[in-house]
């Protein structure tokens, strides 16, 4: 790895944990033998794994709101919403809105993951329309690629639970349990609150609420006796069925509800999008730290925010106030 060294300064052993800090590499000065061209090296290619260059990026340069980034052309062109139908669909010129005020506001959030201190956040934003179809997505220079689909999971999952259908739609997809305990909880999953990523998440905790221990799980989480990453409630559910099919070769998204084809996301980042009071769809960030995401989430919604009245922070739940949004402290550079 001669020559393609990682920067010093983003090195694994730059972290501490509980004061131990992290290795990186035991050898402080790698050897530096003589090069052997490649052609004399002793062995041979396999034929299943021929040399090949990397593959070409899907992103093309592209700039929004006067922040330079990349896009992914199936994405790009923005284009309008289709639900609800009429004039509260979300138009070109509202998408271009939301995620250039989103990426304005990210070019100046102090980000929580990034070296040298003081950088600003660099995110991907995706915006979807209330049945979850992507409208647009636009990713900053460097950020996280992972984002890419999980921006998206989250405008998603932000659109479905605060969609009229929500409740519905779990049912047919044999989710009622999870339903009904939503429904025990004062939760009605009926678009008569405006909820957030960072609102169902906390309502997915194996304890509920956050940081009390020996309470009763969320009622979207497995109990913490079950609870495991691959076993944390509805968010595994939705998909196993429709996974173990794809195991078996079948080509199938994943889950059978249409709003959700690659799933819900259970981190904070995301806030629905309202016109005249009606739900139009949701913007989702990812890419730093999540109380980052939210505050991006936040400027892309500025405009489009849900009515105060019916958003989560309204709501209690077993006598806790769900949250809405989280915002670093002293988050602008």
């Amino acid at each position: 790895a001669r020559g393609f060294e990682a920067p010093p300064l983003i090195r694994a052993d730059n972290i501490l944990v509980d004061g131990i800090r992290l290795p990186y590499s035991n050898v402080a000065n790698a050897p530096a033998p003589t090069t052997i061209p490649f052609g004399s090296l002793p062995g041979a290619i396999l034929g299943a794994f021929p040399l090949r260059s990397a593959q070409t990026s899907a992103f093309v340069a592209a700039v929004v709101g006067g922040v330079s980034g990349e896009v992914d052309t199936r994405f790009f062109p923005f284009v309008a919403g289709t639900t609800p139908a009429g004039p509260n669909a979300l138009s070109v010129a509202d998408v271009q809105t939301i995620i250039a005020h989103a990426a304005q506001q990210a070019n100046i959030t102090r980000a929580a993951i990034r070296q040298p201190l003081g950088s600003n956040a660099r995110v991907t934003m995706a915006v979807v329309d209330r049945e979850g179809n992507v409208l647009g997505v636009f990713r900053q220079l460097d950020a996280p690629v992972f984002g890419f689909d999980v921006a998206v999971q989250k405008a998603r999952t932000a659109a479905f639970y605060s969609n009229a259908n929500a409740g519905t739609l779990l049912r047919s997809a044999g989710q009622g349990a999870y339903v009904d305990r939503a429904a025990a909880d004062g939760l009605k999953l009926d678009g008569s609150v405006a909820f957030t990523d960072r609102a169902g998440g906390f309502l997915h905790r194996p304890f509920f609420p956050d940081g009390i221990n020996d309470t009763a799980a969320g009622p979207f989480s497995t109990p913490l006796g079950e609870w495991s990453p691959f076993n944390d409630g509805l968010q595994l559910d939705l998909i196993k069925t429709n996974l173990l099919a794809a195991i078996g070769g079948a080509s199938v998204p994943c889950t059978s509800i249409p709003n959700l084809p690659n799933g819900i996301q259970i981190f904070p980042g995301s806030i629905p999008l309202y016109k005249n009071g009606v739900l139009v769809g949701a913007i989702g960030i990812s890419g730093d730290g999540v109380d980052q995401d939210d505050l991006i989430s936040a400027g892309g919604g500025n405009g489009y925010a849900p009515p105060t009245a019916i958003r989560s922070d309204q709501i209690f739940v077993r006598g806790v106030r769900l949250p809405f949004l989280k915002f670093p402290r002293s988050p602008d550079l």
